[in-house]
């Protein structure tokens, strides 16, 4: 006869393996180690340009100086614009591209570094007590603040174009949200899966330089045929580089609906991430 506790017990055993792994588990183990999280994310900071002469100088000198490339080749020499409805502008073109490129620059550091993140801080790996998952965050927390910089001379440079800045451009901080919630969930499977399969650190970089391509970074969504155009809408990098240009230039408010899924669908990613990242970092010391 069956008892209570078998009654009780969940068929498969797949519920009880993901006791303490919930949505709120997640959020509460951020919160309790905020403190060592931007500690990490300092050292990161500082180790990046480590023995450089203009030291962290660089985070707010490579934009500006990625800002002047794009204005000259694509403004000047190009001579493009992306909104068919304004006069050609090589500021405003050299603009549009580094909103593009900016934000698509955090996903690539991402995904670049994911893999051997692990491998790389292999030293923390027996250690009990260190929280691993802290390591990807971290990184994040790191290329957030070039992506702030970046934001700072795109705000400067911005004053000289008419018309200025209306108020959907608030929308854009609300925007970054679910990307960043996306990457980490990526992110947390490629450092962990980076483990196991070494090779991931040569394909992940083939697959940064296609999401490179095929994202409306060089080109409006508009220039895509139109039998291709709902396809690109795929891409998780569509619908907020376009929502984040709009609302910049054409003061444009994102879409509510398209806004409200893809929250859903990063949160759903970002904590499958991290439960595949817990659930196997216990095999991370037999391999390294």
């Amino acid at each position: 006869m069956a008892t209570v506790s078998d009654a009780t017990r969940p068929a498969g055993g797949m519920l009880p393996s993901l006791a303490g792994l919930g949505p709120g588990a997640l959020v509460r183990r951020l919160v309790r180690h905020r403190y060592l999280l931007r500690q990490l994310i300092r050292k990161n900071v500082s180790s990046a340009y480590q023995g450089s002469m203009l030291g962290v100088s660089w985070i707010l000198v490579r934009p500006l100086m990625q800002l002047v490339i794009f204005g000259f080749c694509f403004g000047v020499v190009y001579q493009g614009r992306f909104f068919a409805q304004r006069h050609a502008n090589p500021l405003e073109f050299a603009l549009v591209l580094f909103v593009g490129l900016a934000i698509f620059s955090v996903v690539a550091e991402m995904l670049s570094i994911a893999p051997a993140l692990i491998i790389g801080n292999a030293n923390f790996v027996k250690k009990v007590v260190f929280p691993l998952d802290l390591l990807v965050p971290a990184q994040l927390g790191s290329s957030l603040i070039q992506l702030a910089m970046s934001a700072t001379v795109f705000l400067v440079v911005r004053i000289f174009l008419d018309p200025p800045l209306g108020w959907a451009a608030l929308s854009v901080p609300v925007l970054i949200v679910p990307l960043t919630m996306l990457t980490l969930g990526v992110a947390w499977f490629l450092a962990s899966l980076g483990v196991f399969l070494r090779d991931l650190q040569q394909i992940v970089p083939l697959g940064i330089t296609g999401l490179m391509f095929l994202s409306p970074l060089f080109y409006p969504v508009s220039a895509v045929p139109p039998l291709l155009r709902s396809t690109i809408y795929l891409n998780p990098l569509t619908f907020i580089v376009e929502s984040a240009r709009n609302a910049l230039f054409l003061d444009t408010w994102p879409n509510p609906l398209g806004l409200a899924a893809y929250f859903a669908v990063a949160g759903l990613a970002m904590w499958c991430g991290w439960v595949w990242f817990e659930k196997t970092r216990k095999g991370f010391a037999d391999v390294l």
